[in-house]
């Protein structure tokens, strides 16, 4: 199958969003739709030949779990200094507001 048809498979299957659903749950979900723009790109970005091997190999999803949870977790990755860095530093209106009583 072509690079961009396996793309295609995993946009139309919800492949990618019900990996990122099970696996940031804790996150904002704003942020959970940013996140899987951003992987997309890094598909589009990715050799279409290493696409390809895992599709054939029957590895996709466990490849395409291995990124949404090394972008969760690791301090290094964009997820994280795009959207978490600063998250952190916020305080929640609800909780300042509890804070007071």
């Amino acid at each position: 199958m072509e690079h961009i048809k396996i793309i295609e498979e995993i946009a139309k299957t919800g492949l990618l969003r019900d990996i990122i659903k099970n696996i940031g749950f804790t996150e904002q979900k704003c942020n959970l739709k940013d996140l899987e723009q951003d992987l997309y790109v890094d598909l589009l970005e990715e050799p279409p030949n290493n696409l390809k091997e895992l599709y054939n190999n029957g590895q996709l999803k466990y490849y395409l779990t291995r990124l949404v949870l090394n972008n969760i977790r690791s301090k290094t990755s964009q997820y994280y200094y795009k959207y978490k860095k600063d998250e952190n530093k916020m305080v929640r209106i609800k909780n300042f507001n509890e804070a007071e009583e």
